[in-house]
């Protein structure tokens, strides 16, 4: 063939071949590649999913094994499946094989014939439906029908016929089975009874080969192959709010990988084949296939191409995968009150958002950043528009300048002053309360002989047990290295080397350093006369325990001058830039000063805090912090200043938190985000919970967990007193709105009175208002599920017999109740670590409902509780053994007797007793 012209022949001499198969390979190789990608590398679920069936697969097989070693070791599934094959056996002998045989040949010959005589029934009567159609008919159609009866009645007697011969093969057909039955029942039943014993491990293999699907032949297993993995999602109906604010589904494809999650069994899985944990409370109530996962994890619902993608963890992505604590700070999107989600054992299931909501409002973080929910929280620093009655000038300066030096565990933060700065703040704070003070002096003047009096040894002694024994140390720390009650999270409770967690009430290890004895006195008198919303209450001191307690706590710490500090506290100049900068620096967010009311907040709002992107967060010249919220917050609350630069200065003070707290703090800081949810997955509030939160705050404000245990938390006072002399500490308040009545509750926290006179600590006197009291009566009533209006019990329709019975039951023959209680004026025998409340006064505080569950079963009211249990096993011979009587009329006696004090029981007929 002719060359194309112009074209050199050589040319037409070459050959591509190598070109063209190397264009192939790379085309092939792209293929194989983009498939294989497609399929495989950006889906890694799959392998997941297959894997996951391997490890679900083995743990049922060998759940199934375990299974199999108990039946081996049970008797009756021995002696089961020794009986059937036995029974087998026998059904395989020759004889009953052969008649066996013979029957089922017969069955199966007479079941054909009843058949066939069924079938010829049948269309005998289709055509005999088809007649009377004709029938009816003819009739509609004014034709004669008498042509059409006859055809009927001759279809009538012919199903007769054919129905008689039909019902006769079914009556041998029955027979024969009867005969088979017979012969097979005994092996039947004993396949039934081993079906059933087996069960469990039946299921369980069951289970296995729903992971693993087997391939049978003949009745064996051949191989095994896994499910086609497949995409797992739920969508989430109007969890999300698109660009216009409008309700938009969440697709949530999580369980495609944590295939194992919403299935109990796999706990001990790695990530991502482990169950849930604390699967009762949380799946059990957050099921998957209705909330998916990321509501409460976040991450990036949709994805599955890796796993960076599905946790978030990619750039830009502004919810990435909650870890560990993080995720409890989710629970405020739907759960108003976070604090009363419990977990089984009753102690809070977001532990950490908790102790950091408590840490946020015991370190008065709403006093410099204003928070929605928060605006209104009391001022937790001492009252300053008295404080040069107070406070020692020179010591002043040396706290402000900083005041961990004087008090590591202090609430107030370092504020980093240069002593130049402390001084003009100490100058303005003085200089604006002085005219104050002199009023207050004047009007509060210290005992002639304090000065003499409180260095007598003998009443300092006095004073440091009175410090010990009447409450003081349910706030306070005394000695330098001692631990006081502390704020946030109770694990500081336990004390270690290394606790750093802040005091709730100042430690006094240097208090005449700081003040003077005629003030110490005024205040120990009645706090509220010098600090008009302090949370110290009043002991009711008597002036000589008064003088006692100053004498004791004054030989803490002596006054150290500071040569002229007078003078520059009193300069004009000091005194005005003091004021600029306690204005500056924001004091007055902790402390009420003089001329200072009405300032507004100086940090930033912190109600989307937890929505704000990186670019909002300013990381100053730091470069060794890894850009994340996370890490920017952790550093900023260890140490506030760090961002500062030499062109952006930063006012926030140093609290010197611990780790924990931080870690504690920035969970609840990461829970303060835009937007809702929709009012259906809200958990909307009941009246309960709108009483517990207010209650709740007022408990951590007045700390009362220092003395009490309250909601399973508190009781720090506790830790002083030995095992055997527990008795004499504060009373357990869990469960105390059950075992109280409101009204008597409302009126002791408006004016306690001794319950147990015998005991040395003293329940302070709050000067609580009679909102206070409601809203802590209220929190304590919900926190129980108490009914309100309280249902009062009338004592003058108790029937005598009732009474008579209870007071035998409580008498010296029976249960001696007053060996142990009070009764009036009466003390019980034995030493006071034995004693009870007075029940003469049970008829006025105890709810009657109550006092019948304690006497029932006081360990599961109060577990520890000295009060021994009478019943079940309460004596025969009253009111006939019935013992929830007696318990019902015991309770009604102590009503009785506490309404009629020294009155004789009413006549009546008495109850009948039979002695055995």
């Amino acid at each position: 063939m002719a060359g194309r012209p112009g074209l050199d022949p050589s040319e037409e001499a070459k050959s591509y071949s190598a070109m063209f198969v190397l264009m192939v390979a790379l085309l092939l190789g792209a293929a194989v590649w983009s498939i294989w990608d497609d399929n495989i590398s950006r889906r890694p679920w799959k392998e997941y999913q297959v894997e996951f069936d391997r490890l679900a697969y083995d743990k049922y097989m060998k759940d199934a094994a375990a299974e199999q070693k108990l039946l081996d070791a049970d008797p009756q599934y021995q002696k089961l499946t020794k009986e059937l094959a036995q029974a087998k056996a026998e059904l395989a002998s020759g004889v009953t094989t052969r008649k066996l045989d013979d029957l089922r040949a017969q069955l199966k010959t007479t079941r054909e014939v009843a058949d066939d005589k069924e079938q010829a029934a049948r269309f005998t009567k289709s055509f005999l439906t088809e007649r009377w159609y004709d029938y009816n008919h003819a009739i509609q159609e004014k034709q004669d029908p008498s042509r059409y009866m006859a055809e009927i009645n001759q279809l009538n007697a012919q199903l007769a016929i054919e129905q008689k011969i039909s019902d006769a093969y079914k009556a041998q057909v029955q027979g024969l089975k009867d005969q088979i039955d017979a012969i097979t029942g005994k092996e039947a039943e004993l396949t039934q009874k081993l079906v059933d014993v087996t069960k469990k491990r039946d299921d369980t293999i069951d289970k296995a080969d729903t992971y693993l699907i087997p391939v049978k032949f003949g009745g064996h297993v051949l191989f095994r192959y896994p499910k086609i993995p497949k995409i797992q999602q739920t969508s989430i109906e109007d969890f999300d709010r698109n660009a216009f604010d409008e309700a938009v589904a969440r697709v949530d494809r999580c369980q495609s990988c944590h295939m194992g999650i919403d299935k109990r069994g796999f706990e001990d899985l790695p990530q991502p084949f482990r169950t849930h944990s604390n699967f009762e409370q949380i799946m059990g109530k957050h099921p998957s296939d209705k909330l998916g996962c990321t509501p409460c994890h976040e991450g990036q619902p949709p994805a599955v191409n890796s796993v960076a993608m599905a946790h978030g963890d990619i750039e830009h992505w502004e919810h990435p995968l909650l870890r560990g604590e993080e995720m409890q700070s989710r629970c405020i999107k739907c759960h108003v009150d976070v604090g009363s989600l419990r977990n089984k054992d009753g102690d809070p299931i977001a532990v950490n958002w908790v102790n950091g909501e408590r840490l946020f409002e015991q370190m008065n973080c709403a006093g410099c950043h204003l928070l929605k929910g928060y605006e209104d929280m009391p001022k937790i620093g001492p009252y300053l528009k008295l404080a040069s009655a107070k406070l020692d000038p020179s010591w002043t300066v040396r706290w402000i300048t900083n005041p961990h030096v004087f008090r590591p565990h202090t609430r107030m933060p370092n504020f980093m002053f240069t002593r130049d700065e402390a001084t003009k703040v100490a100058a303005y704070v003085l200089a604006s309360s002085g005219k104050q003070s002199a009023d207050w002096l004047k009007a509060h003047p210290e005992p002639a002989s304090l000065e003499q009096d409180i260095k007598n040894p003998g009443l300092i002694e006095e004073g440091k047990g009175l410090f010990e024994s009447v409450g003081c140390k349910g706030c306070h720390a005394i000695d330098a290295d001692q631990i006081g009650s502390p704020v946030g999270d109770d694990a500081h409770f336990i004390p270690t080397a290394t606790r750093t967690a802040k005091d709730f009430a100042p430690n006094l290890s240097q208090i005449a350093e700081k003040t003077s004895a005629g003030w110490v006195y005024a205040w120990l008198k009645n706090p509220r006369d010098f600090s008009p919303h302090t949370a110290m209450p009043s002991l009711r001191l008597a002036d000589h325990e008064d003088e006692a307690l100053t004498a004791f706590l004054m030989t803490h710490g002596q006054k150290k001058e500071d040569p002229g500090v007078e003078t520059a506290l009193k300069d004009p100049v000091n005194i005005s830039a003091g004021e600029s900068l306690v204005r500056k620096y924001g004091c007055f967010g902790c402390h009420e000063i003089e001329g200072m009311d009405k300032e507004s907040r100086i940090g930033v709002e912190l109600t989307t805090f937890g929505s704000k992107h990186l670019d909002e967060l300013f990381f100053g010249d730091r470069t060794d912090i890894p850009e994340t919220w996370n890490d920017w917050t952790f550093h900023k609350l260890q140490n506030p200043r760090i961002y500062a630069t030499k062109d952006v200065e930063q006012l926030m003070p140093n609290f010197e938190f611990q780790d924990a707290d931080i870690k504690n703090l920035r969970v609840f800081l990461a829970s303060l985000t835009e937007g809702t949810v929709l009012e259906k997955y809200r958990m909307a509030a009941s009246a309960e919970q709108d009483a517990i939160v207010p209650g709740r705050r007022m408990v951590n404000y007045y700390n009362c967990v220092g003395c009490h245990i309250v909601e399973n938390r508190g009781g720090f006072i506790r830790r002083f007193y030995p095992e055997d002399q527990i008795n004499f500490a504060p009373p357990i308040l869990n469960g105390e709105g059950l075992k109280v009545q409101p009204d008597w509750l409302f009126t002791f926290l408006q004016g306690p009175t001794p319950i147990r006179p015998w005991l040395k600590i003293r329940m302070p006197t709050f000067h609580f208002d009679s909102h206070e009291a409601d809203t802590l009566v209220n929190y304590f009533t919900s926190l129980s599920g108490v009914q309100v209006p309280y249902e009062f019990l009338n004592t003058n329709l108790i029937a005598t017999p009732t009474l008579e019975a209870g007071a035998k039951l409580m008498s010296k023959d029976y249960f001696n109740c007053f060996s142990c209680h009070q009764q009036g004026d009466k003390k019980p025998e034995g030493p006071p670590t034995g004693w009870a409340p007075d029940l003469g006064l049970a008829h006025a505080r105890l709810n009657p409902e109550w006092i019948l569950l304690w006497l029932k079963n006081p360990q599961a009211v109060q577990p520890g509780t000295k009060m021994p249990s009478f019943y079940p096993g309460g004596p025969d011979d009253i009111l006939g053994g019935n013992e929830p009587e007696q318990i019902k009329a015991i309770r009604d006696y102590i009503f009785w007797f506490g309404t009629h004090p020294g009155q004789a029981l009413p006549s009546g007929t008495p109850v009948k007793v039979t002695r055995k």
